[in-house]
Formats: C-alpha cells, structure tokens, sequence
C-alpha cells in the first residue's frame, strides 16, 4: 500500500513537472511578445480620433511594426512621442499609407492618436502575428476567461501529445516484452512437449524392459523347476541302481564338466534368488 502510494506520488509530481515545462516552453514559443490595444472612434478638434497602445512584453525593444492607414488619416503626436520611431514606407498607393513603428521600449506601452476624416475609416495592421502580438479592439475586447482558454490551449495541446507520445511508447514496449514473454513461453511449452514425448520414450522401453525381464523371470524359475525334477529324477534312478552314491555323483561330476556349468552346484541357489530379487525391485519402482 505505502509502495502504490509512493509511485502514484511520484508520478503526479513527473506530470506536474512536465506541465510546467510545456507551459514554459509554449509561453515562449507560442505566448504572445505583446500587444496592441486601440480605442473606440472619438470626436475632438473637429476630426474623428483613435488612440493606439502599444504595448511590449518582453526584455527587448521591438521593431518592425507595419500599420496601414487610409490617405488622409494623420497621426497626431507623431512628432512628440520620442521613445517611439515611426517611419512611412514608400508605397505608391492612393488608397492608403504604410507605417513602421520601431523602438518599442522593453517591458512597457507607448500610446499614438490617429485623426480621421471620416468616421468609419478602418486601421488595420498588417504583420501582427508574424511579430506574435495579439490585437484588442473596443467593441471586440475576448472574455478573459476565453483568452485565458487560448493561452492555455496550446500548453494543454502540448500536453496531450506528450502523453499520446509516452503511453505510444510504453505500449509498443509493452508489446515487444509480451512478443518475447510468449516466445519464451511457446519454446517452453515445446521443450515440455519435447520432454513429455521423451519421456513417453523412455516410459515405453523400460516397460518393454520390464516385459523381458519378468519373461526372463519366469524361464529362469521354470528352468530351475525342471533341472531341479530333472536332477533328483535322474540322482533317484542312480541312487537305486547304486547303493554306495558313488557312481550317480561320478556322473553328475562328468555331466558339469563337460557342459561347464559350475554355477549349479552350490551357488546356484545364490544368483538365481539376486536375479529375482532384481526383477521384484524393478517391477516395484515401476508400480510407484
């Protein structure tokens, strides 16, 4: 219990850890570097009036800001804004004028007012996402929760992906150490069928073994039985045409000479009861 305890710990804490990398690294890579805030449409000195803020995020100073105005539209304090640099490109257009806005200072927000002729005379501002600056307009300011959202979408997006991307690579890993879990499985289920067949095998011989060795068994005990009956019949016969015993045992002497049977004689007994005794043995392990 302590161990599952300590492991889901530590995993909440790996999760949070690389949350808050993937929020660091999306601030820098996706969050915005600043942004431009413009007024509602105002009356005064007898021409219509916006003012623009622009406002800087970062440690640097930015540059390059391209602004596009109708013809007649003048911007008023053009001249009075020193930390500003605000230059007209050279477009040859009737229509409208093209402004670079630079030396946005660092960390700070710097406020321009555009006069107009007419009322619904529209400003736009051309390369805001490229300079990764978002744009507020009165009348189209984001709930602060939706902009919250977006701010933490990307993060979030990150996020998914690096899970997907570690439970794809625990799976796949999972998957190769179960191909070889089963492997090994499936070749040590063949070596037990290999050792069961084996074993039948041998199960088999030492059956027939068996087989032999009980017939040997009983040849053996009918053998002794007849050369015993033979023996004493033909000792009975001796014995009743020779009183004194001396000719039948002359005979037997002669007859285990010639055929060099000696181990009849007082050792027979002997290795005929080991050979049985053998056998019993063996039948008795086979039986267990």
């Amino acid at each position: 219990m302590k161990k599952t305890a300590i492991d889901a710990l530590i995993q909440v804490l790996i999760s949070s850890l690389f949350y808050c990398l993937f929020t660091f690294l999306s601030s820098i890579i996706l969050g915005d570097k600043g942004c431009v805030r413009i007024s509602g449409v105002y009356y005064d000195n007898n021409t219509w009036q916006k003012n623009i803020e622009l406002v800087n995020y970062t440690d640097n100073y930015c540059n390059d800001i391209f602004l596009k105005l109708p013809i007649s539209a003048i911007i008023e304090n053009e001249n009075f804004i020193s930390t500003l640099l605000i230059e007209v490109e050279q477009i040859k257009s009737q229509e409208y004028k093209l402004y670079k806005i630079s030396n946005i200072q660092p960390k700070s927000s710097s406020v321009i007012i555009i006069s107009f002729q007419n009322k619904n005379d529209l400003i736009q501002f051309t390369n805001l996402k490229e300079k990764k600056f978002s744009l507020e307009e009165q009348g189209k300011i984001e709930s602060p929760r939706f902009k919250l959202f977006k701010q933490l979408l990307p993060n979030l997006i990150l996020y998914v992906i690096f899970i997907f991307c570690t439970l794809l690579y625990n799976n796949n890993n999972n998957y190769k150490i179960q191909q070889k879990l089963d492997d090994i499985i499936n070749e040590q289920e063949n070596n037990d069928k290999k050792f069961k067949e084996k074993k039948s095998e041998i199960e088999m011989k030492v059956k027939n073994l068996q087989k032999k060795i009980f017939l040997i068994k009983k040849q053996l005990l009918d053998f002794s039985k007849e050369n015993e009956f033979w023996r004493n019949t033909i000792r009975q016969l001796l014995y009743n045409g020779d009183k004194k015993n001396k000719q039948a045992e002359h005979i037997f002497e002669i007859v285990t000479n010639s055929l060099q049977t000696y181990t009849i004689k007082s050792k027979s007994n002997l290795d005929l009861n080991e050979i049985l005794f053998l056998a019993d043995e063996l039948e008795k392990n086979n039986d267990k």
